[in-house]
């Protein structure tokens, strides 16, 4: 009886799973292999451990600081100096902060990066591979807080797909294998946003304080910097994402704005001492805006030719006005009077703003060009066609995760929102190479493994996930993790 019963439903079922499978079957060819690369993703993500990504990070950018020479003779790059080894050595002899022993103290470079090499150099002399082996381990632990991240928002397997990317994410490896500022400097802005996080997600004045911590040193290693925590309160008002937990994200950035004035008037203060002017943080802003008039006026030319144009007419400016510059250096930053270095600097800011004035519709389209400088622009066209070929796949990955994630509406990636925003903006402004994009890309990975997670999730489970693994939910004082259900799979 129950036999005879049970078969009818046993035969339904087969023939429910016959109409099931039928279609999946005689699917598309495109669909089964989007599904097996899916699969092979997924499986990438769930089995690959973190150390694993970590140690193929340091291998790929200690082997690029190895074979750069090499790089260098193919892509017409430089070591990348702009006189931070100098600096750096003079600290370590005991010569104070100056670029040669018989020039001026300087106020040209902010401190963090040539202090860091200073570090390196006490214990290991004046050495580029010292310094980029030490930059590349750096960059690796700037893998882990991209994971950390990734893990916050959307569980292992997106802080696994986004550390990875950023650990194969070829710019980072040539960063690495030059006397940059870029790897310390993205140390410390993930540091910052990781912490920051921390303290919008728990209220630990731990992470707080470190937060700040982090984000001083970033002003003090890129002048860039000084305005993000007062770009990001600006922000706060506008992004959804941050509707539940205002109050504490306003009061972690105050305290993080506060520590950074704290850090930088110290160095002020020894501006003041060495020239007798107000000098924050650095006398380059006047080189940078000068070049960036050459730029507009002269958008035919490429990048190298405008700024050895740029280096020209601002020595011949010092020349016009007696200021007396180091021979030995062709690029416009080493005085032997501090005094003449800030008189130089308020020269090039005031001749280039006229001349920008002057001309608004080239300005225009200098910011324009700008737009795109920033991600692929580069001292040659070969190297201008790298730029693309490595950039604009991480680009538009990024851009599908962003979307896909709904970033705007999730703290923690409101936060890496506002990051990113500022510094692509505050370099579109005025002088933007794909150098400075360097400074973005492991948000932008960040954004890339969301997207790898919703393509696997969408494939895995036969539906779009309407959010990340994980959304965050709060009232007007705190921020709290809601996971989702997960998908199961038969």
């Amino acid at each position: 009886m129950n036999r005879t019963a049970a078969k009818p439903a046993f035969d339904s079922e087969q023939k429910a799973r016959g109409s099931q499978a039928a279609p999946a079957c005689s699917a598309h060819w495109t669909q089964r292999v989007t599904h097996r690369i899916a699969s092979v993703v997924s499986g990438l993500g769930s089995r690959v451990s973190l150390p694993v990504v970590l140690a193929i990070a340091l291998i790929l950018r200690i082997t690029t600081v190895l074979v750069y020479p090499i790089i260098q003779k193919a892509t017409s790059l430089s070591h990348g100096s702009d006189g931070y080894e100098y600096v750096a050595a003079m600290l370590a002899a005991g010569h104070g902060y100056r670029f040669a022993e018989d020039l001026g103290e300087t106020m040209f470079l902010p401190p963090v990066y040539p202090l860091f090499l200073t570090f390196l150099f006490l214990f290991a002399g004046p050495s580029l591979l010292v310094a980029t082996v030490a930059q590349a381990l750096l960059d690796t632990a700037s893998c882990f807080m991209v994971y950390i991240l990734g893990k916050r928002h959307g569980g292992h397997q997106t802080g696994i797909f986004g550390s990875l990317l950023y650990a194969l994410y070829p710019g980072a490896w040539i960063g690495c294998s030059r006397y940059l500022t870029e790897p310390l400097f993205i140390f410390l802005i993930l540091g910052f946003l990781v912490f920051l996080s921390g303290f919008v997600r728990s209220g630990g004045k731990r992470e707080l304080f470190t937060a700040g911590l982090f984000g001083a040193l970033a002003v003090l290693c890129k002048s860039v910097a000084g305005a993000l925590p007062l770009f990001i309160i600006v922000c706060v008002p506008f992004l959804p994402g941050w509707r539940d937990c205002r109050r504490r994200v306003l009061a972690g950035l105050t305290v993080c704005l506060l520590m950074s004035v704290i850090a930088v008037a110290p160095w002020i203060y020894r501006n003041y001492k060495v020239s007798g002017s107000f000098v924050y943080p650095a006398t380059s802003g006047g080189l940078a805006l000068y070049t960036a008039h050459v730029y507009a006026a002269h958008p035919d030319q490429t990048i190298r030719t405008s700024v050895h144009q740029a280096a020209r007419e601002v020595r011949q400016l010092a020349v016009d006005h007696g200021i007396r510059l180091d021979p030995r250096d062709t690029y416009p930053r080493w005085f032997y009077d501090a005094r003449d270095e800030v008189k130089l600097d308020r020269i090039t800011q005031l001749v280039a703003r006229g001349q920008l004035a002057a001309d608004p519709a080239g300005y225009v389209r200098h910011v324009s060009g700008n737009l795109w400088r920033f991600w692929w622009g580069a001292p040659s066209p070969k190297a201008i066609r790298i730029s693309v070929l490595v950039n604009t796949p991480f680009m538009l990955l990024g851009a599908f995760g962003f979307l896909r994630a709904r970033a705007w509406r999730h703290p923690d990636l409101c936060l890496c929102l506002a990051v990113a925003t500022y510094l692509f903006l505050a370099h579109v402004g005025i002088l933007a190479v794909v150098r400075y994009s360097l400074t973005v890309m492991p948000l932008v990975c960040l954004f890339s493994g969301m997207g790898f997670h919703w393509f696997c999730v969408r494939m895995g489970c036969g539906a779009a996930s309407e959010q990340p693994p994980s959304v965050i939910e709060g009232d007007s004082g705190s921020c709290r993790e809601v996971p989702e259900p997960r998908c199961s799979h038969r």
